[in-house]
């Protein structure tokens, strides 16, 4: 019952609180900056908790098979390094190739990289390729695990998106005879 995590819950005020574990990088796993009871409680109330657990009991005094509710909670490390690696590529006809370590099984990274890519040069997400695990062009990728990719592989398409924005700014600058920095990547 809910009752029984609210107390067992680590309190803001306990934090930070060191679990005793480390995660698979060897890294201590210590909760701090997070209100757990908090997220219990927003949890009971989007779900309505109260209101099922009495209409539970209400049925269950009629029915053979009964229904009941319970809730369990988590903690997982994510956005866990070491890195990840990108390159951008501006192609002739406009289309820009990104280059990632970070192999998907299946998440959608190539439409949150494309959006992250997109958002950084200013332009429409279709004009964005995600290429990803090509050893040619990136030789390491560290995995996918741990809600990592967002994190590490999309800064990483930022930092590179970022890079061929300031290179193609000084291209454009000298071709208009300006300085890179007078240049603006407005939408």
């Amino acid at each position: 019952p809910l009752e029984i995590r609210r107390v067992n819950m680590v309190e803001p005020q306990d934090l930070p609180w060191d679990t005793g574990l480390t995660s698979r990088d060897g890294e201590k796993i210590v909760y701090d900056n997070v209100d757990i009871p908090g997220a219990l409680e927003k949890v009971a109330t989007h779900i309505g908790y109260q209101r099922l657990r009495e209409q539970f009991a209400h049925e269950n005094r009629q029915a053979r098979a009964r229904r009941g509710i319970g809730i369990a909670s988590y903690v997982v490390t994510t956005g866990r390094g070491p890195y990840e690696l990108a390159r951008a590529r501006l192609e002739p006809d406009g289309q820009v190739v990104i280059y990632t370590g970070a192999c998907p099984q299946g998440q959608g990274h190539h439409t949150s990289l494309a959006q992250v890519c997109a958002r950084e040069l200013v332009l429409p997400i279709e004009q964005v390729t995600i290429v990803s695990g090509d050893t040619e062009m990136i030789h390491e990728g560290f995995g996918t695990f741990a809600s990592r990719s967002a994190v590490t592989a999309g800064n990483a398409v930022a930092a590179a998106a970022r890079a061929l924005r300031d290179q193609l700014a000084g291209h454009l600058a000298a071709a208009l005879g300006q300085q890179a920095d007078s240049i603006c990547w407005d939408a």
